[in-house]
């Protein structure tokens, strides 16, 4: 079973909600929505277009589950 992080990488990322189809999901502010995966996040309270603290709780495919702490982040002042 491969872990879900690998060495050196942060197991915490600002996630940039992208949509919603059911779940929410979007990319971390460091990838490229067009090719890499996606990060799902099961809840109801997200906002697009909003940056919001997440850590990676799993995986489904090649995309990853994330679980959402707090409020929205300002990307300026975080």
């Amino acid at each position: 079973d491969e872990d879900i992080i690998q060495p050196g990488v942060p197991e915490s990322f600002k996630v940039l909600v992208n949509g919603r189809n059911g779940d929410y999901f979007g990319h971390s502010e460091f990838a490229a929505p067009e090719v890499d995966s996606r990060i799902i996040m099961p809840r109801n309270d997200l906002v697009i277009g909003k940056f919001y603290q997440a850590r990676i709780s799993g995986r489904k495919g090649r995309d990853l589950i994330a679980e959402v702490a707090g409020r929205p982040r300002n990307r300026k002042n975080d």
